[in-house]
């Protein structure tokens, strides 16, 4: 995390113009650092091995891969909705509509769906990360029947 604080000051100052005003920052932001349109877009984390900034749009239910060397972003598109990504040794995992899986470019291989199917339209995963040990640990949001 602190590896991407420090990689998006270093891009936000390049965009930003930053003016004093009584002993406080002002910071002015001119345009966006990325602009894809996201219906809602959440959970970036970054991948220092290969330098890529991956987030997703969780009702568009896709993933975004900034590569931070050339700026080139590449998406993958589900079926299910991706709501937050970990890294992991083989890449990235995540939390999605059923459960907890791992992504293989655009295939959701999912490890567990603790979500049952008669709970699903009404719950979905929700924010979440590995601690320091490893466990990946994501919280659910179940949104009001109708």
């Amino acid at each position: 995390m602190l590896v991407l604080l420090r990689w998006l000051n270093l891009r936000l100052r390049r965009l930003l113009s930053i003016s004093l005003s009584m002993n406080m920052p002002q910071v002015i932001v001119d345009r966006p650092f990325l602009k894809v349109g996201c219906t809602l877009g959440e959970g970036p984390i970054y991948d220092p091995r290969n330098g890529v900034l991956h987030f997703v749009d969780i009702q568009e239910k896709k993933v975004y891969h900034l590569n931070t060397q050339d700026n080139q972003l590449a998406v993958d598109q589900y079926e299910d909705s991706i709501t937050c990504l970990a890294l992991c040794s083989t890449g990235l995992a995540c939390a999605a509509s059923q459960g907890f899986a791992l992504l293989d470019g655009p295939a959701l291989n999912y490890l567990c769906k603790p979500i049952p199917a008669d709970q699903q339209p009404h719950t979905r995963f929700n924010d979440g990360a590995c601690d320091k040990q490893g466990p990946f640990l994501c919280g659910d949001s179940v949104f009001r029947r109708t």
